[in-house]
């Protein structure tokens, strides 16, 4: 249950969802990461795959995940926005 609560979380920040609370990349990445188990169909590790290049997008970009990925969230993907 963890991975997904990870996977929702990711698409809220890619959304820069108002329910989103202080969900952050690095959280996401530390809880799929740490919820790994079994991965038959290798889904887990390809969406934490994703979370890495995401995270390393968002540094190459000043902080921001910019254009291709929803949108500037403005900020640093470490700290949770409006703060």
């Amino acid at each position: 249950m963890r991975v997904l609560s990870s996977v929702a979380a990711f698409g809220m920040i890619l959304k820069n969802s108002q329910y989103r609370g202080d969900v952050t990349l690095p959280w996401v990445l530390d809880t799929a990461t740490g919820s790994r188990g079994q991965d038959r169909g290798r889904y887990r590790a390809e969406f934490i795959s994703l979370a890495q290049r995401a995270m390393s997008l968002g540094g190459s970009l000043g902080g921001s995940l910019g254009g291709s990925l929803g949108g500037s969230l403005g900020g640093s993907l470490g700290t949770p926005l409006g703060r």
